[in-house]
């Protein structure tokens, strides 16, 4: 089961290395529900995310239940997951 607050941390909650929270932060990613949000693909084409920072965002993001490509929409004021993608596979890993 998934915390449903954690969809409204900041990425700061996640303890990402340097290069991964800049890299999100200059793409205009500020917030874990705008990370999973977004395309595995679309996060590996940001400047600066290559494989081995693509592979700690995806490894951190499984720790929490969560991944790529989730679909979060808010219903009378609760998150709701319309769509959740399991990307907590080897492909990266």
């Amino acid at each position: 089961m998934i915390d449903q607050e954690i969809f409204n941390e900041s990425i700061d909650h996640l303890g990402l290395s340097t290069r991964a929270y800049n890299c999100l932060v200059n793409a205009g990613v500020s917030s874990v529900k705008e990370l999973v949000e977004i395309k595995e693909y679309e996060c590996s084409q940001i400047k600066g995310c290559g494989l081995k920072t693509l592979k700690e965002i995806k490894q951190i993001l499984c720790k929490y239940g969560l991944s790529f490509g989730m679909l979060i929409t808010t219903q009378a004021g609760q998150i709701i997951v319309m769509k959740e993608l399991r990307g907590c596979n080897d492909e990266f890993l």
